[in-house]
């Protein structure tokens, strides 16, 4: 019987034949957990999957970007159960805040306090406190936690202060540095306001407001009643004709009214030298005496040809009843669209100051009060002073209180600062106490 030899195969020859005689390995049999995962990849979109799967794939940069809430789920095995893993927190960086104030000229523009304060109100100049906070804030939220049912502060509402700003609960998110040069922007900002107030309440200003037309018709009460005030009435009227209508090249009429109008020329003539001392020799001779007829001076000064406003000074009322005398300026008044800027001289009567504000509003002008002597005289308490607001003046006409209100406004906004600085404060030396 043949018996074949042995044959002897290396070790490596062995391993090599055994490999090469094994199948492809077979993937791994899913699990549960992987199974949650794929499943949380399709579901998901490829942001919001990087978000959570690859939180920590890349090293930091200089400038990380905010990281929000992300959670994943996983199954434990038992049935359908399944729980949530939640990722840390990294609340949003603060929105950078810088506050740059335009500078106000430092010359007085001819306009009104309701255009004025249209380019450089408080809210134009971006210095509104209230709106400031706004914009920095993202509100104060809650949610509902259904393991214990009730209601908890989110997360990023819990370390900063609060503050209740007309009704509303807001995050202060301005800082100690910040508020501090909002503060000294505010300041300037008050200082400017008080220079155009004193502006407004000094020489003609004070008496008259400020003209704002290019061709105007100045009409005045010299009727009985203007007798105690009529040698103001005239250096006012004077300081008027050189200081605003020479000095701003406005073109001009008088019409002096009592029981009847009469007017210095018929048309509107320039404002020459010539021109201005005939109409301050015109004003010299005026006589305070009989009745005041309203309506006819308003006839006769709405008839006047290239008229753009009329500047009516009254301290009585008028002969007619105020109601007749609306009714028909209005309806004359109807077609040219013409302004009646009206003027309280002197007058304590408030039927009388009733009646020259209501003109004034109907035609769109502006009602101005200056009280007797005090008219243009009487300067502005310093913003440093210490007078309490009993002693301050009281302003009466458009002009000075819409200007009044927002220096009011600015000092509110001002000391509401203060009080956020004093509030970021406590908070700072509360959390260093509990380290």
């Amino acid at each position: 019987m043949f018996i074949p030899p042995l044959q002897f195969v290396s070790k490596k020859d062995h391993t090599t034949t055994k490999t090469a005689s094994r199948q492809p390995p077979r993937e791994p049999r899913d699990t549960l957990a992987s199974l949650a995962r794929k499943h949380f990849i399709q579901s998901h979109s490829p942001r919001e999957t990087d978000l959570v799967l690859d939180l920590k794939q890349s090293r930091p940069q200089s400038a990380p970007q905010p990281r929000y809430l992300t959670h994943a789920h996983f199954y434990t095995g038992y049935g359908n159960d399944k729980v949530m893993a939640l990722d840390q927190v990294v609340l949003p960086k603060l929105r950078s805040f810088s506050l740059k104030v335009a500078d106000i000229p430092k010359g007085e523009d001819r306009l009104s306090s309701k255009k004025w304060l249209k380019k450089f109100g408080l809210s134009k100049l971006h210095l509104n406190l209230d709106r400031l906070v706004a914009e920095m804030d993202s509100g104060h939220r809650t949610e509902h936690i259904a393991t214990v049912n009730r209601e908890a502060e989110a997360l990023h509402c819990c370390s900063q202060p609060r503050v209740t700003i007309k009704g509303i609960e807001r995050h202060l998110r301005l800082r100690t540095h910040e508020l501090l040069d909002y503060e000294t922007k505010l300041q300037r900002v008050i200082r400017r306001y008080e220079k155009r107030l004193q502006w407004l309440r000094s020489g003609s200003c004070g008496v008259f407001g400020s003209i704002l037309e290019e061709q105007i018709v100045l009409l005045l009460d010299t009727s009985g009643t203007m007798a105690p005030s009529l040698h103001q009435l005239k250096l006012g009227v004077a300081a008027l004709i050189w200081e605003q209508l020479h000095g701003n090249n406005i073109k001009f009429n008088i019409v002096r009214f009592s029981s009847e109008a009469v007017t210095w020329h018929e048309r509107l003539v320039e404002p020459t030298e010539a021109a201005c001392q005939s109409a301050v020799e015109f004003i010299s001779q005026l006589k305070a005496e009989g009745g005041t007829d309203t309506l006819q001076a308003l006839e006769l000064s709405l008839k006047i040809p290239e008229v753009s406003a009329v500047y009516l000074v009254m301290n009585g009322k008028p002969e007619r009843s105020t109601r007749a005398v609306l009714e028909t300026v209005n309806r004359l008044n109807s077609d040219c669209q013409i302004p009646v800027h009206t003027v309280s001289f002197d007058c304590s009567d408030d039927v009388t100051n009733k009646f020259l504000k209501q003109l004034a509003h109907q035609t769109h002008g502006r009602f101005h009060r200056c009280v007797g002597e005090n008219c243009g005289r009487k300067r502005l308490p310093d913003s440093s002073s210490q007078e309490t607001s009993s002693e301050r003046p009281v302003f009466e006409g458009d002009d000075l209180q819409g200007l009044a209100r927002e220096i009011q406004k600015a000092k509110q906004f001002l000391a509401a600062s203060k009080s956020y600085r004093d509030l970021l404060l406590q908070g700072k030396q509360k959390g260093e106490s509990k380290q």
